[in-house]
């Protein structure tokens, strides 16, 4: 009895702990930067520190045992820019990009595109790296 008690107990929390968030419906490109990040944030699936700032778009990890996904595939990052949100830092210079959001998948462009397509998404992918893609939401403008 004890022993189905502890797998009981150990099973459970390895569901919660290794949890799968799905984005998908994020990624039809209908919200706002702020909408996208508010529930990953309350939800505490990123770690709330930008890891890195390039050209005022600000680079997030998911913490650790949240797995995140977008139509199946693993994110590695994610990604955004608004005007006015506290959690977003701004590059000096005067240049500010247009506000979006977005995640790096583990895959290659090719096959994310085919995924976005599938599933009529106005998302674009680029091309990161040999096996990671960038997809990006831009607010406003798609």
């Amino acid at each position: 009895m004890k022993r189905i008690l502890i797998t009981l107990i150990l099973s459970i929390l390895s569901t919660q702990i290794f949890a799968q968030e799905r984005l998908d419906e994020a990624f039809k490109c209908d919200r706002s930067t702020a909408d996208f990040f508010s529930p990953l944030v309350q939800r505490q699936l990123l770690n709330p520190k930008a890891i890195v700032v390039v050209d005022s778009v600000n680079y997030f990890k998911p913490k650790l045992f949240k797995k995140l996904t977008v139509y199946g595939l693993p994110v590695i990052q994610v990604y955004g820019w608004a005007d006015n949100q506290v959690m977003f830092i701004k590059s000096p210079g005067n240049q500010t990009p247009s506000e979006l959001y977005g995640v790096v998948v583990r895959e290659g462009v090719a096959n994310v595109q085919a995924q976005l397509n599938s599933f009529g998404s106005k998302a674009v992918a680029i091309r990161v790296e040999e096996g990671q893609t960038a997809i990006t939401c831009k607010v406003g403008t798609i």
